[in-house]
């Protein structure tokens, strides 16, 4: 049990070395800030800000880090990939960033199921063994349509996504249809996409949103002080 603990910790603690590591090399603005993630909507907006100067700079260099984070918080349950989302569709448009938070969404959801298979079994039964329980009771029963029945969890959780990914290897539920569950499931925050694109280019310069199509923030009535200045 502490061999797998031991195991867990190393792979934890090399992934934020790694992160840690490319988040320094690619530190966005003049004053070279380290990237962190956003507590709120206010650090939000300065890193949108950020990343896109840089990616302005260097192409694809947000795109790697925005991935690598997204996928650093999914794969360890960690919260705060809402916030995320909203970043996405501000950096690369309300489109673009649906089908990219959904990938990574999936992809991370499974490391998660692969991390908790390899460490994290005992763990899980040892702290939730009720909840562990009552989920292999509804899994058991539902066996016979068990995908649907893991798309219905997701939209209608009786549990948390997070503990749902961590218990779901323990429950015997195909890595495969665990996968697409995810997937599916992430279609409708489409609408974080959308709100956070408009809500953050409305603080922010206007860049990188086409799909959002062309958004004027020019205040008209400085317009026409400006022009009755120089007909003067």
């Amino acid at each position: 049990m502490w061999r797998r603990l031991a195991g867990l910790l190393l792979v934890f603690a090399a992934a934020t070395a790694a992160l840690w590591l490319l988040s320094s090399r690619l530190s966005a603005g003049q004053a070279r800030r380290p990237l962190r993630f956003p507590s709120d909507l206010e650090e939000l907006r300065e890193l949108a800000e950020a990343l896109r100067d840089y990616e302005r700079q260097h192409g694809g260099a947000a795109l790697a880090l925005f991935c690598a984070a997204y996928l650093y918080k999914q794969s360890f349950a960690i919260p705060g990939s809402s916030l995320l989302n909203v970043l996405a569709g501000a950096l690369f448009g309300p489109w673009t960033g649906l089908v990219l938070c959904s990938a990574l969404t999936s992809v991370g959801a499974t490391f998660c199921y692969l991390l908790s298979g390899a460490f994290g079994k005992q763990f899980v039964v040892y702290y939730f063994p009720d909840k562990v329980a009552l989920l292999q009771r509804k899994v058991e029963e539902n066996r016979s349509c068990l995908f649907f029945f893991l798309l219905f969890l997701r939209l209608f959780p009786m549990t948390p996504n997070w503990f749902l990914n961590l218990s779901a290897p323990i429950l015997n539920i195909p890595v495969s249809q665990f996968f697409f569950s995810v997937l599916i499931d992430r279609s409708h925050s489409v609408t974080n996409h959308l709100f956070g694109c408009h809500f953050l280019l409305g603080h922010t310069a206007q860049t990188a949103c086409d799909g959002c199509g062309s958004i004027d923030t020019r205040d008209p009535h400085q317009e026409i002080q400006q022009e009755a200045l120089e007909a003067g």
